[in-house]
């Protein structure tokens, strides 16, 4: 089932003619079954880092959706642990000198192969693959790729559910580029309730923000949220732009993500009712659509510097 309605940010770009000469590529890895892994090599432990995704990475996942769209694939959702494991590959090709999927010390040593530095970063879902490329742009790693049939059916394969993309700049080739695959059932969940709602006054200013949350088994990426004055089902207001989260993850690393707005005061006292819509043109298909909108009225004076929800508080002085 296709559960994300319109996943992808389609950005425009210039088509280059590119030399094939022009990209570097190793045959891709592709695991449709775990294998048995009796230990590590790797010298430390790692988790998976809190990822706020490059326009290279936005790029090159857009284009190998659309791609996938083309070859009757589903998109393939962002998921930050797949791209912790390609970051830190990219890097380390980079960092020690090698073109492997088989990670190596600066001995040029190989110390864990592709599936060990996958389930090292606590990702234990198949099947899995990997894309490496060394080259300059986005346009040249995606045309090598869909150039090699190998690279090609991994882009595009039907199993593939998720990925994560990794584009560190450096080394021999300008750039280094690696993709990893995986697979879980896909499911989004956002949600946010009045509690996630809150405020802060800075002179005639209000700061609102809220909490988004993520309680599905997939990393949403990104996701707009919207604020209005009154019920946007009534006649309520947009305030201000749609806001974009870059992402809200799930996993090990779980917590809400923020959004924010200003709104003046206009020097006065008195009460705004805030709503929030999370996802406000459905472009995810959730398991939960009942909780995408909520809403809270929050209070504002004319003191400088306050919290808007704080209540006032008494203070005795003994002397």
């Amino acid at each position: 089932m296709k559960l994300l309605k319109a996943g992808v940010i389609l950005l425009s770009f210039s088509a280059v003619a590119l030399a094939s000469r022009a990209v570097e590529l190793v045959p891709p890895v592709f695991i449709e079954y775990p294998e048995s892994i009796t230990h590590f090599y790797a010298p430390i432990e790692l988790g998976y880092e809190r990822i706020i995704v490059t326009q290279d990475e936005e790029q090159l996942s857009d284009m190998i959706n659309v791609q996938r769209a083309k070859e009757g694939a589903d998109p393939l959702h962002w998921n930050n642990q797949l791209a912790s494991v390609a970051r830190f590959h990219s890097q380390e090709m980079i960092d020690n000198n090698y073109f492997n999927h088989d990670s190596k010390g600066k001995n040029g040593v190989s110390y864990e192969t592709f599936n060990q530095r996958i389930l090292r970063f606590n990702y234990h879902y198949y099947p899995i693959g990997e894309n490496i490329a060394g080259c300059q742009t986005v346009q040249q790693a995606f045309q090598g790729w869909l150039n090699s049939p190998g690279h090609h059916e991994n882009m595009v394969r039907k199993s593939f559910s998720e990925a994560g993309l990794g584009i560190r700049v450096g080394g021999p080739y300008g750039k280094m580029f690696t993709h990893d695959f995986g697979y879980r059932q896909i499911e989004y969940d956002l949600s946010i309730s009045s509690e996630d709602i809150s405020s802060t006054q800075v002179d005639s200013k209000l700061l609102i923000t809220a909490l988004v949350h993520n309680p599905g088994t997939t990393h949403a990426y990104p996701v707009m949220v919207r604020f209005y004055e009154g019920n946007p089902e009534g006649d309520g207001q947009q305030l201000g732009s749609d806001y974009k989260v870059p992402a809200i993850i799930i996993g090990d690393d779980y917590r809400p993500d923020t959004a924010k707005i200003e709104w003046s005061t206009s020097g006065d006292s008195g009460e705004i009712e805030i709503y929030v819509v999370v996802d406000p043109e459905n472009e995810f298909e959730e398991s939960n659509e009942s909780n995408n909108i909520a809403f809270r009225t929050l209070s504002y004076g004319r003191v400088g510097l306050q919290d808007s929800n704080m209540e006032p508080k008494s203070a005795a002085l003994a002397c």
